[in-house]
């Protein structure tokens, strides 16, 4: 699809929980982020001009983008693919209420599961804006 569409991607490979809980994983992503904008014009021929995730993924592109937002404040991106992600850790009542179908995998024991570990030890403030 790359190739039809005549893009470069580029696909973070960050460090995971739970051997290497927050703040690993989004880091690397910054680093990455931050390491295309000054080079992505040279190696690639092009600039960064989305991220974009899924899932979790769909958390560190967010994550990345906010804190470019910061650190490089008059870079700009042409646009974010955020499919199906978790941005707030705390868990919104939608995760609470949802009765999972038995063909998916993810429900509110796995997914708290999952940001335990990713997040050990943080109250419900920190969760909210990891």
């Amino acid at each position: 699809m790359a190739d039809v569409a005549n893009v470069v991607v580029v696909s973070i490979g960050y460090r995971k929980a739970p051997e290497n809980p927050f703040p690993a994983g989004p880091e690397d992503c910054h680093d990455a982020a931050e390491w295309l904008i000054d080079n992505s014009k040279a190696k690639y021929g092009v600039d960064l001009q989305f991220l974009g995730g899924e899932s979790a993924g769909g958390y560190m592109a967010l994550s990345t983008y906010l804190h470019l937002s910061t650190s490089r404040p008059t870079f700009s991106l042409s646009g974010l693919l955020l499919n199906y992600g978790i941005y707030d850790l705390s868990l919104l009542p939608s995760v609470h209420n949802f009765k999972k179908p038995a063909t998916l995998l993810l429900d509110e024991e796995s997914m708290t599961h999952f940001r335990d570990a990713f997040c050990p030890g943080m109250s419900y403030e920190q969760l909210r804006r990891p």
